[in-house]
């Protein structure tokens, strides 16, 4: 049966001409230039954690070692709810920002929007740090968390379309490391920082030798080039990334199967309802996995013992997760680690309903933040190979738009105890639990090439479902 579906994808191949997938698999997975770009891609997820976590420290209420916004602007009794109002605009920027740059990239390409977002995201960085009142502050953070979703979600898209089919599920290790280190390292600079203004700083600075870097050198993805057939480029291409020769890889071959006529995706999609279906189920994925992951690292400074400690704890305890995350992507699939993930992070907080001892509750509060991290990384993947490619960064950047939902309310967690003390774990395993059973409704998409339209992603699960109809119930 496999050798029957092998020569079936070949004969279909050799009809449509070649994949930008087929090239890169050609190309091969030691190819240093791809290697350097992956890299260069995932360097953007640490670049940009940075800014965005420093908020756990910058609205701390109690820190002895640096001034914080709470104290330099007395955000105290009435105006103690102007202490978060930050974190929330950053956030709300990343709606407004990544509604608009991520559409651009699909239109204009994954290399320009990267690039000038990455440089306005340190040039408003840097602006926030001289803010004169918090209300400044508040907008000119909004206009950094603009530019944060266009970089970090093109440059994802970037990196999976620059990686060949058999690298892709280290890519989530390569994204993973580069943001754990981002995470990580906020917690000293924060502690030999004088005050929130310097840790903008220290913050925001290495985003600008990186742009220069990208500006120079990373360049447009094949994926792209060959969803607007660009010949021309895509020759270019070729001899700048590989060894191959003309005569063996052509531009031609591989826009050969890129129809000429502009297709409509709103019809299409609702031509394939199921579609619509996948995108609602996938969006609600990204809002749990959000509000989750966010909620959990912002109120680690809020527990039981050293901030500092507290903190690493929170962002060292992914590293092992990111590490496994791409044998575990192949060896379970996509929608089994998704939903399994969801539900043992759903588990973990509901027994937090228990009341166990501090040592105890610490690690358990870890093992949700463990569960969650390894959903989130697993759904970047999982999104850009459910996204067909002339949706695909459009699609990826709504779902992490419409996610920030979630991050706006994340600062919200650690009040909800206010309220009622058990809020906070019943909120957040009721919205896990719920995203465990609606994972299920997704495609598998394991080993599946990157569909170029909604047409194809549609087909491929109708022929795998029909494949799995014609195996023989016995061996």
């Amino acid at each position: 049966m496999e050798e029957k579906a092998m020569n079936e994808e070949e004969k279909i191949r050799d009809e449509r001409g070649l994949l930008p997938d087929d090239v890169l698999d050609q190309i091969g997975a030691g190819n240093r230039r791809l290697l350097l770009y992956m890299c260069g891609a995932a360097t953007c997820w640490g670049l940009g954690a940075m800014p965005l976590m420093a908020s756990s420290f910058t609205s701390d209420t109690n820190n002895a070692t640096m001034i914080t916004l709470v104290e330099e602007f007395n955000l105290t009794n009435d105006r103690a709810y102007l202490a978060d109002l930050p974190t929330s605009a950053y956030m709300a920027g990343n709606m407004i920002g990544g509604t608009f740059l991520t559409t651009a990239s699909d239109r204009w390409g994954r290399r320009p929007i990267l690039i000038y977002t990455l440089i306005l995201f340190w040039v408003f960085g840097l602006l926030a740090s001289m803010s004169p009142s918090i209300l400044v502050y508040g907008l000119l953070r909004a206009c950094q968390g603009c530019f944060y979703t266009g970089s970090t979600i093109t440059a994802w898209v970037a990196g999976y379309e620059m990686t060949p089919r058999k690298l892709r599920p280290l890519t989530t290790l390569l994204f993973g490391i580069s943001w754990v280190i981002g995470y990580s390292l906020v917690a000293p600079l924060s502690y030999l920082s004088s005050s929130w203004r310097s840790l903008l700083i220290f913050t925001s600075l290495p985003t600008i030798p990186f742009s220069i870097w990208a500006f120079f050198s990373y360049p447009e993805t094949l994926h792209y080039l060959a969803s607007r057939s660009k010949t021309e480029q895509i020759e270019e291409w070729l001899q700048k990334i590989s060894n191959v020769e003309k005569s063996k890889i052509r531009a031609e071959q591989i826009c050969g199967q890129i129809k000429k006529e502009k297709v409509n995706i709103w019809k299409e999609m609702w031509y394939h309802k199921i579609f619509l279906l996948y995108s609602v189920v996938m969006i609600y994925l990204w809002v749990c996995d959000t509000f989750t992951y966010f909620g959990l690292s912002l109120y680690s400074t809020q527990l039981s013992g050293d901030k500092y400690v507290n903190y690493l704890m929170m962002g060292i305890v992914e590293l092992p997760i990111y590490i496994f995350t791409p044998s575990l992507l192949d060896r379970f699939g996509r929608r089994t680690l998704v939903s399994g993930s969801h539900l043992v992070a759903g588990l973990a907080f509901l027994s937090l309903l228990m009341k166990p001892g501090d040592s105890v509750t610490l690690a358990i509060w870890l093992i949700g933040k463990s569960a969650i991290t390894l959903s989130f990384m697993a759904l970047f993947v999982y999104a850009s190979e459910v996204f067909p490619t002339n949706i695909r960064n459009a699609s990826v950047g709504m779902c992490a738009v419409i996610a920030r939902l979630g991050g706006i309310a994340a600062p919200q967690i650690k009040n909800m105890g206010l309220i009622f003390p058990s809020l906070p774990e019943i909120v957040l395993s009721v919205v896990c639990l719920t995203a465990a059973i609606l994972t299920l409704i997704l495609p598998e998409t394991v080993k599946k090439a990157l569909p170029s339209s909604i047409s194809e992603s549609v087909s491929q699960e109708s022929q795998s479902e029909k494949s799995k109809l014609e195996k023989p119930l016995l061996p």
